[in-house]
């Protein structure tokens, strides 16, 4: 059985293919690649805390808080900036819904940054969300 915070970005991925400005360029991945033509979303979960450690030693399933990213990467030219609001926008949209079986999905902020691979500077929007989900077992 995969992990939790393997299902969550899988459900992500599954809520966003084919639905942004994106297409079908939504990874599951921190990777990045090459430049694609228009834009990509990478998604992956950068930390995972439990939420109430308080009676840790006394349950079995547990309240775990997922840090999340989104990195939204466009190429450089006059409407990057442009390119990756409209994705971000419709990020926002589809992930105000229920994804996977996680408990809360809370957008906590975004950033913008210009980055340099090669010779082509990129735009990289980062959307950061925190998840809430149940965890039985040990973590």
């Amino acid at each position: 059985m995969a992990h939790k915070r393997t299902t969550l970005r899988n459900a992500i991925v599954a809520a966003l293919t084919g639905e942004t400005f994106a297409g079908s360029r939504v990874y599951n991945s921190r990777i990045l690649p090459e430049m694609t033509d228009g834009p990509s979303i990478y998604i992956y979960t950068l930390v995972e805390d439990i939420a109430n450690r308080h009676d840790i030693q006394w349950q079995n399933t547990r309240s775990v808080k997922a840090t999340v990213q989104l990195k939204i990467i466009a190429g450089s030219n006059d409407t990057f900036a442009d390119d990756i609001d409209n994705v971000a926008e419709q990020v926002q949209a589809l992930l105000s819904s229920k994804i996977g079986d996680v408990t809360d999905f809370i957008y906590q902020g975004f950033s913008l940054a210009l980055e340099v691979k090669g010779a082509k500077p990129f735009g990289i929007g980062t959307m950061t969300y925190e998840a809430i989900y149940l965890h039985e077992g040990i973590i």
